[in-house]
């Protein structure tokens, strides 16, 4: 499983026009995988990457 950063990294990826394997989007789809960018975000709020998990959370809402 991916880090936290990993993972924000591939949804603004995707979002940017990324092109990304079909088992790679399920797994961004699922809700343990936003609860996990949620749950970073809340733990790294104060870091100069906290607005690309939030960023990242909100594209996969």
């Amino acid at each position: 499983m991916p880090e936290q950063g990993d993972c924000a990294d591939l949804v603004t990826g995707w979002v940017g026009g990324s092109r990304l394997a079909d088992p790679v989007l399920a797994w961004l789809h699922r809700d343990s995988t936003r609860n996990r960018l949620y749950d970073a975000f809340e733990l790294r709020h104060d870091t100069p990457w906290a607005d690309d998990f939030a960023r990242a959370y909100d594209y996969l809402a």
